[in-house]
Order: structure tokens, then sequence, then C-alpha cells
């Protein structure tokens, strides 16, 4: 038998034996960090200073009192309008974009509603893997992209455990009753404040571009930015009416002509067909991180919300087919991540010539300045390679000139119709700009005898390497057409 150690412990040395075992592990991390980043530093050739992180001690009942007249003053609302906020105003936008209050009332109906699709896709989700592979024989192994949402719902009686718990559920909501008092996430002054920022019609809230801000802006500036906007003849059209009903033939006969040809199928035709269209809506978002323009407005970004449009599936369709077709160019980065691969194998080949320059080209507004013409060309040209032709390029051109020319919209009360260029809100936009953009590039390398060394672009964004010196450079960017 063991013998028992009955010699006592004080509890202060093993609360100073535990503090220095902290301290021991503390510092270790903090080494094998340091060694981190110091191989960092020897592979990108740049100085990296790690500084720890003290927790500074939380100040409790402490109000934040800057102002926000024309700046950030507090978190999230950038306030560029005549009008100034409560206390509690400021405090129910600096909750920011993604903040949710909580409904008052209880909507009985829509509850059931949400708790039927709850079911329904819980007996999906059953049936389709449940099902052995003799039973998936008889349905469809590809997965049609282009369809109308199915309402059908597997019956009744195929799990016992889940029937019990649906029907657990569905007891629990039947005897659910609103409760008098629901606990409101806002205060009564902000919930106040919420109505009237709802009702005042003499300021536009919108949140920034490229940022998590609320941006407030008086009606009448907004209105005559956007209209500065508008008026420019060369890439809008003001219209007498509204051209949604004629769009909606045109997309028609092309998606007739489309199912004639053997390009797609019935089902896709039936989703490609608009029903229940609304007429898209214009808006713009403020950029706050650029400085203002002549008259003191804020520049904006123009968006068009097809949401709902003649044109909003034909896009998607059109999308589907040209964006694989961006991955062959061979400017092609996927993301940052991407970059850094490309940097990486540059500095396994050595160092770069003392004359190598590093340069960077930002496209300016490169939706809205592509030439139709040119960026059709684009498309067609990638989609003329493809291995796979079907649907036919000749279909999906015509599918692609009717997004671009029939992209009508409506703002302030008047119609408009985009006749250059396209816009931010078609799913087919980013595709047609880069393959558009694709060409421009094979054409002014074509034309040029000096070509760069290393030449990359994320949609609008070039970066790149130079050997031949700054003035060749600028020469070649300012005499390309």
């Amino acid at each position: 038998m063991a013998k028992r150690n009955d010699t006592p412990v004080l509890v202060s040395s093993l609360t100073l034996k535990l503090k220095e075992h902290k301290k021991k592990v503390r510092n270790s991390l903090a080494k094998k960090k340091q060694l981190k980043l110091t191989k960092l530093s020897e592979l990108y050739q740049v100085d990296i200073i790690w500084k720890r992180k003290r927790k500074r001690p939380r100040k409790k009942f402490c109000r934040s009192q800057d102002s926000i007249d024309g700046t950030i003053g507090i978190s999230g609302v950038f306030n560029v309008s005549d009008l100034t906020l409560t206390r509690a105003e400021e405090n129910l936008l600096s909750k920011g974009i993604k903040f949710c209050p909580t409904p008052l009332h209880l909507d009985k109906l829509s509850f059931q509603r949400d708790l039927d699709e709850f079911k329904r896709r819980l007996r999906l989700f059953e049936f389709f893997n449940a099902n052995s592979v003799n039973e998936y024989e008889e349905l469809s192994m590809e997965t049609p992209r282009f369809r109308n949402k199915s309402t059908w719902t597997p019956r009744e009686g195929r799990d016992k455990f889940l029937d019990c718990f649906l029907e657990a559920v569905q007891r629990d909501v039947d005897t659910f009753q609103s409760p008098k008092y629901v606990k409101d996430n806002l205060s009564k002054d902000e919930r106040k404040a919420l109505t009237n920022l709802r009702n005042n019609k003499e300021i536009v809230i919108k949140p920034e571009d490229k940022g998590p801000a609320f941006v407030i802006q008086n009606t009448s500036s907004y209105i005559h930015t956007a209209m500065l906007d508008l008026n420019n003849n060369n890439v809008y059209q003001k219209n007498d009416y509204d051209k949604t009903p004629e769009t909606v033939e045109k997309v028609t006969l092309v998606v007739t002509k489309m199912l004639s040809d053997g390009d797609i199928d019935e089902k896709t035709a039936d989703y490609l067909v608009p029903s229940d269209v609304k007429t898209s809506r214009y808006y713009t978002l403020p950029k706050t991180h650029k400085d203002t323009d002549v008259n003191g407005h804020l520049k904006t970004r123009p968006v068009i919300s097809g949401c709902g449009s003649p044109i909003e599936r034909l896009s998607e369709f059109v999308d589907f087919y040209i964006n694989p077709e961006i991955k062959k160019l061979d400017s092609f980065v996927k993301d940052s991540k991407d970059v850094l691969k490309l940097i990486n194998s540059i500095n396994d080949k050595g160092p770069l010539p003392p004359n190598v320059a590093m340069f960077t080209i930002d496209v300016q507004a490169m939706y809205p300045s592509m030439p139709q013409h040119l960026g059709i060309e684009g498309v067609r040209r990638a989609l003329d390679n493809r291995s796979f032709k079907k649907p036919s390029t000749g279909n999906l051109i015509e599918c692609l000139k009717l997004c671009l020319n029939e992209n009508h919209f409506e703002f302030n009360g008047g119609w408009f119709t985009q006749i250059h260029g396209t816009s931010i809100g078609p799913k087919m936009a980013p595709g047609y700009a880069c393959l558009g953009m694709g060409l421009v590039e094979d054409k002014l390398w074509k034309s040029c005898p000096l070509k760069p060394t290393e030449w990359c672009r994320y949609i609008d964004d070039i970066w790149g390497l130079w050997p031949h010196g700054d003035e060749a450079f600028f020469f070649v960017c300012g005499n390309f057409e």
C-alpha cells in the first residue's frame, strides 16, 4: 500500500509556480511568433514589427461625445446632410447595417408559411439522402440549373422519427400564444428615432460604397448628384414612358428562337420567359473614401437593381456560359492569394534587374466605359473558342445584346435607358467587361514592340513589371487607342 504524503502544501507556492508556468508558455509562444515574422520578412524583403497587444481596462458608463457634422463622429455614420441627429438616432445608426430590430408583433400567417417551408426542406433532405442507388437511377443525374423552383414535397410516413419531430414542432406552434410583451432590442427613444428617420423625406440614408457605414444625405443633393450622371447623353437616354413591357416581348422572341434551334429545352425556356416583371431601379452609393467634386458633393457609384426585371434571368443565363471563359485569359488572377503566388514564383527566379519598375493601373469606371461593340467582340471571341458550343454563339450574343440594349430603369419618376457600356447590377456585367478588357489587352500588346515581363489583372486592377524605362511606359500608355 502506497504511503500517504501528509506534508502540507502552501497555496501561495502553488500559485507562484502556476504563474511562472504561464509566463514560460507566453514567452515561448511570443518567440515562435517572432520567428515566423522574421521568416516572412526575409521572404518578402520587408521589415515586420510585432507588438504584443495589451488589454485596456473597459471604461464603464462612458458615452462618445464626438460630433458627426460632415465626419464620422460615431461608429458607422457619415452625416453630410442638414439634419442634426439626436442621441437616440446616433445610437440607432451606430448599431450597423446588419442590425435587425425586434418585431413587436408576431405575424402568425408568415410564421406558419416559414414553418411549412422548414418542414419541406427537412423532408427533401431526408428523401435525397436516404434513397438507395437503385432508387436514384430513376432520377436525372444532372442537376438542371435554369429551372423554376419546384413545389414538390415528399410524402409523410417515410421516416417515423422525422414525422414525430415535425408533429411535435407543429403542436408547439399551434399551442403557442403571442406574448403580451416582447423584449425589444431598442429603447423607446431609439424606436421613436427609427420611425422618425423612416418618415423623414428630406434625407436619404444609404450604405457607403466599399464600407459598412451609413451615409446621410439631403434628398435634394442626392437627386441632383444622380441627375448629373443621368443627363450624360453619351451614356443614358431619357424615355417618355416605361419600356419594360416591350422588353418582355423581345425576350420572349429570343427565348422562343433558342428553343426552336434546340439550344435549350422547354423547362429552361419557361424559366427564361419573364413573368410578373418589375421595372429596374437606379440608385447611387456614396464614395466616402474619395474626395468630393468641385461642388462639394460626394462622388457616387451608380447601380441599377434589376431584381424582377425582364432581363434578370436572361443575364444569369448569359453569365453562366461566359464566366468560365474569363479564366482562360492570359492576365487572369483569381484573387489576392493568386497574386501572392505569382510574386513568390518571381522571387524564386532570383533578384530582378535594377531597371525593372513595378506598376499598377486602375481602369476608371470600367463597366459604363466599356464600348458595347468592343465588349461584344471580346465575348464572341471567347465563345468561339469553346470546346462545347451549345447554346450557339450566335444565340448567346443575341441574348447579350438584348441585356445591353434593353437596360431600362426608373429614377425619381423618370424612365431611362443605358446606351453605353453596362451597369453594376446585371449578373453578366463582370464577365462581359472582363472579356472586353481581355480583347483590349491583346490589341495593346500586339501593336506594341515593347512588352512587360509580368501583367495580371483582377477585373479593373492591373499589376505588372516593366523593364523598358519610365518614358517608354508612359509613351505606350498615352498613345494607345
